[in-house]
């Protein structure tokens, strides 16, 4: 209870600041055991997110999930030599009523960990200025990502065909430049040996 009052307490002071949202598709899970990793905490999630009919068919999908967190200490160390877990973290979902769905299934849930230990399980508050930073440094990574692909295509075929063009362009040049060199010397051999041929008759 003490730990559900202090995060209750928290998330009320930030609502107060205009710069926090309460996300749709986000949540906060705290009280989560020490050895849990993003891997289970992701399973245990899109398990308790997806609807009984849905369970049935073993066809149907499991719920997307956007990003997977578990807030971790700097300093300290688990047994394995990881940074060691704060017991929180979160998890990001595409869509609002799977978000909703997993929320009301694990909150103060007793049979998910043990009855001491429940989770606690609420949407996050967002910082409003973070999420601007992010989004733009996601559109500039995707520009970025773009940009190589839509000029090399179109340029590296007209690099080519126009570097192509030039060398034959060259060579035929070349091929004149001979043409007309050893013609004059051609036709002044003729002309020396026909005078000579004159002069001795």
């Amino acid at each position: 209870m003490e730990k559900r009052s202090k995060a209750e307490k928290q998330k009320q002071l930030k609502l107060k600041n205009p710069n926090y949202v309460v996300s749709k598709v986000r949540l906060s899970i705290r009280n989560l055991p020490l050895e849990f990793d993003e891997k289970e905490l992701k399973t245990l999630c899109q398990t308790h997110a997806t609807q009984k009919s849905d369970e049935e068919d073993k066809k149907k999908k499991l719920p997307k999930i956007r990003q997977v967190k578990i807030i971790r200490s700097a300093d300290r160390t688990d047994k394995h030599g990881k940074a060691r877990s704060k017991r929180f973290g979160f998890v990001e979902f595409v869509k609002h009523e799977e978000a909703l769905r997993c929320l009301r299934s694990l909150n103060n849930n007793p049979a998910i960990f043990t009855k001491s230990q429940r989770p606690i399980v609420e949407f996050s508050l967002d910082d409003v200025r973070k999420l601007m930073v992010l989004k733009k440094h996601m559109v500039a990574s995707m520009k970025a990502a773009a940009a190589p692909a839509e000029e090399r295509d179109p340029k590296e075929p007209a690099e080519k065909i126009l570097s192509g063009n030039r060398k034959t362009r060259k060579r035929k040049k070349g091929v004149k430049n001979v043409d007309e060199t050893e013609a004059p010397q051609n036709t002044d051999a003729r002309v020396t040996s026909k005078r000579k041929k004159r002069q001795k008759k």
